[in-house]
This record gives C-alpha cells, structure tokens and sequence, in this order.
C-alpha cells in the first residue's frame, strides 16, 4: 500500500509539469552537465545525486550527503570553442544538506562576432520527507532557487537578460534501488533589453520545463543507472555504469543519445579527482573536475 502510495505522488508530479512543457526547445541555458564523473557516466545521475555535482542533477540528494564537499569542472564543450566551468559547496545538516553553485558558458570565442555568455547562480536545500508523510519510505526532497542571466550578440542586434528560476527534486530509497525525479526550471523566467540598431525593445524569455526520471542499483562494487532526460525538450535515453576497484580507483562507462563515454575516479585523502571522455558527432570532448571532501 505505501509503494503505490510513492508511486502515485511521483506519478501525480510527473505528468503535473508535462503538461506545461510539451515538446518546446529550451534555447538559451542548454543542459550541459557538470561533473566529469556524471559525464563518464553518460549523464545518467539523476537517481545517484550523492556529491556536490547534484545541485545540478538532483537537489534531492543534497539531503543524502555526509560530508562537506567542494567540486569545480571546466570542459572546451567537444571542442568548438565553447568555454564552460562550474563549481559547486554542499554541507550536511541536521534536517539535510545546503549547497551553493556557479556555472558560466562563454560562446564568445566560439562564435566570433557573435559574443555571447550565460552565467548561473544557485543556493540549494533539500531534507527528508517526514515519515509519517512518505508511510515510511526513506524520500528526499530537494530544490534550488536560481538567479540567471545571459547576454549576446552583434553590434547591431544584440539582448541581455535575467532572471529567477526554480528547481525541484525527490529520491525514493528502495535498498539496493533508488528512484530519482529532477525538474530543472519548474519555473523560470527573465526579462531584459532587445538591441536593435540602436533601438531598445522589451524582451522576455520563459524557459520550458526539463524534466529526468531515472534509476540506479547498486550490487557490490557496481553501481548501474538509467534515465531518460529532457522528456518533452528531447527525449533522450542515458546509461551508466561505475565499478569500484577499490577505495582509490573507480572505473566509469556510459550512454546518451548515440554518444559513448568512460572515465575514472581517483580518490586520494580528502582529493577527488575524475576524467570523462565523450564521443559526439561534433566533436569528442573530455572533462576534468577537482573536488575535495571532507
């Protein structure tokens, strides 16, 4: 009775915001990632969340940390050009865990005459549904309030603008299986200047939901995951897998989309150290994120 109970509220909120989204492209804030171990992963991290890259895939599984966390990732986005770095500050608390983010794209160098940069900026909480409310079952919550912006363009047409936006996340532990649900931009909204030719004109942008359902097992050293993200953008399958060979060494794989990805993981100390490598028909990429816990 409680599972269908879980299942059920998951359900409700699922198809709660499909019905906002429909198949609308997202445009400016595309869904890059962060984390070179996520990205090893072929992005399939919605249901993992469990370091302080999960700002960005899960807010929910800030409430799952056990130590204060550090990360910072850059990549040259499968070689084009396009600069892209993001860091992230979680810490456990009592009731959960709290978080701080930044990430910017810069596509000046990318796009020649065409200078343009996005930034972000999130402050994140997320804690545990009381057990009275979820009957039982061990559900997090999570979510980030986000100020955006972004800025563009030629000398003649060029735009500014920013803005709130809102995530929300939950995790449903169920022993070895976890299930993960992740709306990034529930709501977001921003409003600025249009330039053209000299001529200042109201501009506005809401960007349309993107929504992640996934899974994860976890069987002894091996952690398997599934999700399918961007459900009404553009639906896309992602599969991964981590193998930890021991305390030190993690090995990575991964699926999404046609594209292939591997990676590892060292663990030194209190050091993080994880590399990623994509294929993509543009261009492979590869990432590298330091990270510290403690």
């Amino acid at each position: 009775m409680a599972t269908k109970r879980a299942v059920f509220l998951l359900t409700l909120l699922f198809f709660t915001v499909a019905v906002q989204c429909f198949a609308v492209e997202r445009g400016v804030f595309p869904n890059v990632g962060a984390g070179a171990r996520a990205q090893a992963m072929g992005g399939a991290f919605v249901a993992i969340a469990d370091d302080a890259t999960a700002i960005y895939w899960n807010p929910a599984g800030l409430g799952k940390i056990q130590r204060m966390g550090l990360t910072y990732n850059n990549a040259d986005l499968m070689k084009t050009g396009i600069l892209y770095n993001q860091a992230s500050i979680v810490r456990p608390t009592a009731w959960g865990g709290i978080g701080l983010s930044w990430s910017g794209l810069d596509a000046s160098a990318a796009f020649g005459t065409f200078p343009y940069k996005e930034s972000s900026y999130s402050v994140s909480a997320a804690g545990k549904v009381k057990p009275e409310w979820s009957r039982g079952f061990n559900l997090n919550w999570g979510a980030n309030l986000k100020y955006n912006s972004f800025a563009g363009g030629s000398e003649a047409v060029n735009s500014s603008e920013q803005g709130l936006g809102f995530d929300f996340g939950l995790l449903l532990d169920l022993d070895e299986l976890t299930v993960g649900l992740a709306v990034r931009d529930l709501y977001t909204k921003l409003s600025g200047t249009l330039m053209v030719d000299g001529e200042a004109h109201e501009a506005s942008t809401k960007l349309p939901p993107d929504v992640a359902i996934g899974a994860a097992y976890k069987k002894g050293q091996a952690l398997w995951s599934a999700e399918v993200a961007e459900l009404f953008t553009s639906p896309t399958l992602h599969l991964g897998v981590e193998y930890k060979v021991n305390p030190a060494l993690s090995l990575r794989g991964g699926y999404a989309g046609g594209s292939f990805s591997c990676g590892l993981g060292l663990r030194t100390g209190y050091w993080v150290f994880d590399y990623s490598y994509s294929t993509h028909e543009v261009g492979d990429g590869q990432r590298l994120s330091v990270g510290l816990s403690f």
